[in-house]
């Protein structure tokens, strides 16, 4: 058990925690706890804290962690993405023949 914290980075404040694939238990305790509500509560959340909620354990923790994680990968790759998209669609407008 540690008392790190359970996320490897900070949870985007953009990133709706229900458009996450969390296990249904995992949504269960989440909702149990404020998650939903307060999105910073993630950045606090540690597996030892995780393990003191009634009714969650390892594989919620688990589930989480990893879950979690991989969520918020995906969610800056595709801000990175649509970021260089705009940039670019930008680029196009403002050509002189992009008007005609």
């Amino acid at each position: 058990m540690t008392s790190s914290r359970l996320l490897d980075t900070q949870w985007p404040a953009d990133l709706d925690p229900g458009t996450v694939p969390f296990k249904g238990q995992s949504v269960t305790v989440l909702s149990r706890h404020g998650f939903y509500n307060d999105w910073a509560l993630f950045d606090e959340l540690t597996e030892e804290g995780v393990l003191a909620w009634w009714n969650a354990g390892p594989v919620i923790a688990r589930d989480i962690r990893n879950t979690g994680n991989k969520a918020i990968r995906r969610h800056h790759d595709e801000s990175g993405l649509l970021r260089n998209l705009e940039s670019a669609l930008s680029a196009v407008v403002s050509e002189p023949w992009a008007s005609k």
